[in-house]
């Protein structure tokens, strides 16, 4: 299939949305530990709805390739003295920060006590700097890649396509276990193995700019962004950032939910509730449809 930018129309995406098939979908691809994916849901829907997929298509995607090369090793376990407590500061701010008010230190002490549990080890523990990023790869293996980031194929299963996910090879899962976490990093090692290798001219200069803010309204965003950084007003600069993220790179996302309720929930985040991201209303989402108690 040849390459095609297919945008997302606000008033469509919002009608996907809103429709019983995207509840079906929902009830299809949810396995009661992760939120259902919607990343390529609408996109793929318009897709099978103009009959462009045949028989026997297979969608093959990049996950988790990232992750397995090294490119989720937190900056702070590479620093001077990290500690157990490093690693619990990391995985909190990254994956238990979606609503920001219930960041409590109720809640933090109950989700640090479950982590540790599981990751076999205690605050007190003197580990290397080495073991820190194997300990935190394994819980986001185990906790965020097999549970929601996989959880996104449920959607071609729900179309009706075949697909493949060849970064979780075994084999090649295994030869990057063997890979020292200095030359992980930053994915260091795969970075100069595809320059070297650069197959048919693939990959020399293969990391191209990450586009925030695409498109016309994009641009507009950016400048003012600009200027706001070179006058040095910091905070009105992230008030205006995350009051524009619908129009970023995940506005395609935030379209599915509408202008109003972005507006109700996303930005300025001064007062409950204080969510980061499409994840937060995808799980508003959530307790809503299966009329369960909010806690958010």
């Amino acid at each position: 299939m040849p390459w095609e930018f297919l945008p997302t129309p606000a008033l469509q995406a919002r009608r996907a949305f809103l429709s019983p098939e995207r509840k079906r979908y929902q009830d299809f691809a949810d396995g009661l530990c992760s939120v259902p994916v919607f990343n390529d849901y609408f996109v793929l829907g318009r897709l099978k709805a103009q009959g462009r997929f045949s028989p026997g298509d297979m969608v093959v995607n990049g996950q988790t390739g990232d992750f397995l090369t090294g490119g989720h090793i937190p900056k702070a376990l590479l620093e001077p003295g990290p500690s157990v407590r490093t690693l619990l500061d990391a995985l909190m701010k990254k994956h238990y920060s979606v609503w920001r008010h219930l960041h409590s230190d109720g809640n933090r002490a109950a989700m640090e006590a479950r982590i540790l549990d599981r990751m076999g080890c205690s605050l007190t523990d003197d580990l290397r700097p080495e073991e820190l990023a194997s300990r935190y790869e394994s819980w986001e293996w185990q906790e965020r890649q097999c549970k929601y980031v996989v959880n996104g194929q449920r959607v071609y299963d729900y179309l009706g396509l075949r697909w493949a996910l060849p970064m979780w090879d075994k084999e090649f899962m295994d030869f990057w276990a063997t890979v020292p976490m200095r030359l992980r990093f930053g994915q260091e090692f795969f970075r100069r193995y595809l320059a070297k290798w650069n197959y048919r001219g693939l990959f020399q200069g293969y990391r191209s700019e990450a586009r925030r803010w695409p498109g016309p309204a994009g641009l507009a965003v950016k400048a003012v962004d600009k200027v706001l950084t070179l006058a040095a007003l910091r905070g009105l600069q992230e008030r205006f950032v995350r009051d524009a993220s619908y129009y970023g790179h995940y506005g395609n996302l935030y379209k599915m939910h509408g202008f109003r309720r972005f507006l109700k929930i996303i930005p300025r985040a001064t007062v409950p509730p204080q969510a980061r991201g499409v994840v937060a209303l995808n799980l508003e989402t959530w307790f809503r449809d299966n009329e369960i108690q909010r806690y958010i």
